[in-house]
């Protein structure tokens, strides 16, 4: 029930065919018989909830049952979608009571510890616990003057193929990467037929999808899902390529790839809108800018049970933090939380002990994924530290072992996963390889990439020392732990080597001693009193 007095009520399958013509309104969109049918072969009725005014429907929130890729592994999420209140009822409570009862049964049925969603508006859903967990690149370009290198082999393995064609090489391919993906979600044979479905009605005027496979020396390397739009005028030739899926699994076929979509003859402009933040596209072309990327939200996460979500995934390196959560929702969730684990497995217990790091169920799903996370400034209210580097500013909770690639369609069409295996060719891997091992060969290096560690952790009697030699502070002890979630990103200098340089840089309290008793102060124009011209002289 909510809070008007209108019942809440479970669909049924026959339910479907009203739920569509009501979402239809809510989201400007013609309902077609072809696609109608396609949605409904998505449909899940059991998971989905309806609100009537009498006999009319007026409102809906529904989910997909579908896994979620995490770092390190899966974890069972709800696919939140259909969420809608009809504008002849808005501002009565009918959305937060579907959210909140819909929250509550994901919570009660203990199946799926995260509950995930693309946002029409980004405002609607952080009241309820949503962090933006995962953003994308929205790429729109012109072509002619784009260039990517060429590949190393002379071999050519494209070959365009109809979809439904090579659909059982797709899904295998795609399992195969969705493990390192975290944002990537699961995709069983329902959801294949709904992603190469091709409805006149989805097409925008566009041609039928098309597909571009990449075949390697043992199969299906790469794919990507396209197509084009003739929009052409007097001054000659400009149709349209739009790109909704690329997925690689090595260098040579993601260069491949993006060499045909950038090429295809007239063609001069190209729509991508499921581009990884870390995109390595922007650092192949000879004029990044010329993509015209632009950052926009795509996942939206919340945690429904922190301790099972927090101890789902893996971590970069060994951690042991205490964080104190707080959630207006579940009741459940709050308190302290010690998070133990690594790169093999985490745990997650309620604990007495002090609190290194506090923050509301919202932050922690912005970071649970393992993304870029928060800005370090402003905090938002409900966010603080506790202890060690949390009260300078924080770790900032980033948990992924790697970079996430992050997106897959939650019930709209095909916002598309994101790409690639190893990306970048054999001279920038060998650079970085050698940058890393400049640096020195610590506990959870990574020959391919940058990857975060912890400072050594001392259990016997000698204490730990700082790099000048002396013990840490006793405010430092909780950040051996904090720093086990810190995680890697794309940056040009490792993790590893900007902690040292910042522990480096940090000034104890005998050079701000020694600092203060050689202070000199010198004023613009001043001169000794003794050295002005006397009078008379």
């Amino acid at each position: 029930m909510t809070d008007s007095g209108m019942p809440v009520t479970v669909a049924r399958a026959e339910d479907f065919d009203e739920l569509a013509r009501m979402l239809g309104h809510l989201f400007h969109g013609t309902l077609e018989p072809e696609s109608h049918e396609v949605e409904r072969g998505i449909f899940e009725p059991e998971r989905t909830l309806l609100v009537r005014d009498g006999s009319e429907l007026v409102g809906s929130a529904s989910a997909f049952t579908r896994e979620l890729g995490v770092p390190g592994g899966a974890v069972p999420a709800a696919h939140v979608t259909m969420v809608g209140v009809a504008p002849t009822h808005r501002r009565r409570g009918l959305l937060t009571g579907l959210m909140r009862r819909q929250l509550r049964e994901i919570r009660d049925a203990a199946r799926e510890p995260v509950a995930v969603l693309w946002a029409s508006e980004g405002r609607i859903y952080p009241r309820f616990g949503y962090g933006l967990a995962a953003q994308r690149l929205a790429m729109e370009c012109e072509t002619v003057e784009l260039r990517v290198p060429e590949p190393a082999s002379a071999v050519r393995r494209l070959r365009l193929v109809p979809p439904a064609a090579r659909q059982p090489e797709l899904a295998r391919l795609y399992d195969r990467l969705r493990v390192d993906r975290p944002g990537w979600s699961s995709r069983d044979d329902r959801w294949w037929r709904y992603v190469l479905s091709d409805p006149a009605a989805h097409r925008g005027g566009a041609t039928e999808l098309r597909l571009v496979a990449y075949d390697g020396p043992d199969g299906l390397d790469g794919y990507a899902l396209w197509r084009t739009k003739d929009e052409g005028d007097r001054s000659g030739p400009r149709a349209l390529t739009i790109a909704h899926e690329v997925v690689a699994a090595t260098p040579e076929a993601y260069l491949a790839l993006w060499r045909m979509l950038l090429s295809i003859d007239l063609t001069r402009r190209l729509s991508f809108r499921a581009g990884a933040v870390d995109e390595p596209l922007l650092r192949l072309v000879n004029e990044p800018r010329r993509l015209g990327a632009q950052l926009v939200d795509a996942l939206w996460v919340r945690l429904v049970d922190v301790p099972a979500a927090l101890a789902a995934r893996r971590y970069a390196t060994g951690l042991d933090v205490v964080i104190e959560v707080t959630d207006e929702l579940f009741p459940e969730n709050a308190g302290r939380w010690r998070l133990s684990g690594g790169p093999d497995g985490a745990s997650c217990t309620r604990t007495d002990r002090p609190a290194q790091l506090g923050c509301d169920v919202r932050s922690l799903g912005e970071l649970y994924l393992g993304g870029a996370g928060r800005p370090r400034w402003p905090p938002r209210p409900g966010t603080r530290a506790g202890t060690g580097s949390a009260r300078r500013g924080g770790s900032g909770l980033r948990l992924a072992p790697r970079p996430g690639r992050h997106g897959d369609v939650l019930g709209g069409r095909r916002a598309g996963p994101g790409r690639y295996g190893r990306l970048m060719g054999e001279a920038e891997r060998r650079r970085r390889r050698l940058r890393h091992h400049s640096e020195g060969d610590g506990p959870g290096r990574d020959p391919d990439g940058p990857a975060a560690t912890t400072a050594e952790v001392h259990d016997g009697a000698e204490p730990p020392r700082t790099r000048r030699g002396g013990p840490v502070p006793e405010d430092r002890e909780g950040e051996r732990g904090l720093r086990g979630l810190v995680g890697s990103g794309s940056s040009q200098v490792g993790v590893s080597a900007a902690m040292r340089a910042r522990d480096a840089a940090r000034l104890r309290d005998e050079d701000l001693a020694e600092a203060e008793a050689r202070l000199v102060v010198v004023r613009r124009n001043w001169v000794p009193r003794e050295d002005l011209p006397r009078s008379g002289r």
